[in-house]
């Protein structure tokens, strides 16, 4: 459906997707009756290689008779070898309900992993299952997308159980979907960080996968968090290869080659990025924000910023919070109140579940008067015991009362609460995202003033695969003292205010 309004000819699409051959064809339906025609095109020279027109009532007992029929003259067509296996039984007797479950998975395919997208796709899923309760694919895309809705959005203990369910009712209609492990694989991973069990469910469904650009990408995703950081990269740039237009495939493609520090690649990537209007704005934030990483400098990622509207915000990398982090480091901290009161993070909820507004607000007045932030920081802490109160170990509740309690000047227990946060998702749990317990462990104690204990811990975490410089770093430490540590300067030395392109051998 990509191309369908296209103006674009057949050799910039087939650059675009990176294939020699174009399947073209369109549908036309009257009842229960439909006519497809089906061409293949060369796209160097724009001649068609074959087609063919079908013309019939279209039933669940045939549509996928018709899928394999079509499938078998391309493939002849191509010289290729058809498998059967490739085409496999009903999914569902219903064909309404196969409608709802294709229009989720367009959508799904398209996603910018955004609540409201989210939410939208899995009500196409939901409403396939309605009308067939024993749909099992239907059932296991639905624990797929509360899966990124709880990782991307909603961290309750009730949307992982929502995850689980689903997976778990996939499994029990059709015990062996491919689909259905690879939910239960996610579930294992996201929901409760469990490597082993997660590539256990992916290697059942491995089989059945071959070729699917998430499958690939939710493996690179276990294998980075398990520290095995080069396989991930593989797996993620086949996977973004073999799903072009997946937004986030990209992005994790090109995070990956930064966190190795191979700029020369993630560069090319990211200047190769499709044209899709729907992430249009949000591929025009990844180099900038990427930069900021590398050097510490937010004006490109601020430039944009700037230009934005109210509606613009929302999905992964259009988000208020960096916005607003990097308002903070070119010290416009007016500004960055300004944003904190702005009706713009409904789309961002899931933060707002870490980080009351009332933090926001009072790290920005911090600067200039911290007297006039203490009230606001006070109501921040309280909200955040709430959450605490509801569950403990969240490390990323405890992340934010250590940053909440040191600018309260309650450095003893900042520093408690991120050595804490820290301690519950240790680099063997999590190698990606336990380096930003770590840098935020490192900036606790700088403002605690234990700079020879922020300057051990910045030593051993600045040549980590993934961990911003140290300009970058010390964006998210108000002044103090630690520039001026005969230590800090040592640490410059040594590491540098900036990253530097990995050589061959590292």
């Amino acid at each position: 459906m990509e191309y369908r309004d296209t103006t674009k000819n057949m050799k910039e699409i087939a650059n675009e997707l990176g294939v020699t051959t174009l399947m073209e064809g369109g549908v036309q339906r009257a009842g229960d009756r439909v006519r497809i025609n089906v061409q293949l095109i060369d796209a160097a020279t724009d001649e068609h290689i074959w087609a063919e027109t079908y013309d019939m009532q279209i039933t669940v007992a045939n549509i996928f008779d018709v899928q394999s029929e079509i499938a078998r003259n391309i493939t002849t067509a191509l010289k290729a070898t058809f498998d059967p296996e490739a085409v496999r039984e009903l999914p569902t007797e219903s064909l309404e309900a196969y409608k709802a479950f294709l229009k989720g998975r367009l959508a799904l395919e398209t996603t910018n992993y955004s609540l409201d997208s989210l939410l939208a796709v899995r009500a196409y899923f939901e409403a396939a299952v309605t009308i067939d309760p024993d749909f099992a694919l239907a059932w296991a895309n639905i624990s797929i997308v509360n899966d990124y809705i709880y990782w991307f959005a909603d961290k309750s203990d009730e949307m992982r159980a929502a995850i689980l369910a689903a997976a778990e009712k996939a499994l029990e209609i059709a015990p062996d979907l491919p689909e259905a492990h690879y939910a239960m694989g996610q579930y294992y991973y996201h929901g409760l960080l469990d490597y082993d069990r997660a590539l256990a469910e992916l290697s059942l469904a491995e089989e059945g996968m071959r070729g699917v650009a998430n499958f690939y990408g939710t493996r690179a995703a276990i294998l980075r968090r398990s520290g095995n950081i080069e396989a991930a990269a593989v797996d993620f740039v086949k996977a973004s290869d073999l799903n072009p237009k997946d937004f986030l495939l990209q992005v994790d493609a090109i995070a990956t080659l930064e966190g190795l520090r191979r700029f020369t690649q993630a560069d090319a990537r990211i200047d190769n990025l499709p044209d899709t209007p729907e992430n249009k704005i949000q591929y025009s934030f990844i180099k900038p924000i990427y930069l900021f990483t590398r050097n510490g400098n937010p004006g490109p990622a601020l430039k944009i910023y700037d230009s934005l509207e109210d509606q613009d915000f929302g999905g992964f990398y259009v988000s208020p919070i960096f916005y607003f982090l990097l308002l903070m480091q070119d010290g416009r901290f007016e500004d960055a109140l300004a944003l904190a009161e702005r009706d713009i993070w409904g789309p961002w909820r899931g933060f707002e579940t870490y980080t009351p507004l009332d933090m926001l607000r009072g790290a920005a007045i911090f600067p200039t008067d911290p007297a006039a932030a203490r009230p606001l920081l006070e109501s921040a802490l309280t909200g955040i015991e709430d959450r605490l109160a509801v569950s403990p170990e969240n490390p990323n509740f405890i992340d934010m009362k250590s940053k909440t309690l040191a600018l309260l000047g309650r450095h003893d227990e900042a520093v408690a609460a991120a050595r804490h946060a820290m301690e519950i998702v240790p680099m063997e749990r999590d190698a990606w995202s336990g380096l930003s317990f770590i840098g935020n462990y490192a900036q606790i104690l700088a403002m605690a003033g234990r700079y020879d204990e922020a300057i051990e811990v910045l030593d051993g975490y600045l040549p980590l695969p993934g961990a911003l410089s140290l300009r970058t770093v010390m964006v998210g430490i108000p002044e103090t003292g630690l520039e001026d540590h005969p230590g800090f300067t040592e640490l410059v030395e040594k590491h540098g205010w900036e990253q530097k392109e990995a050589t061959r051998n590292e």
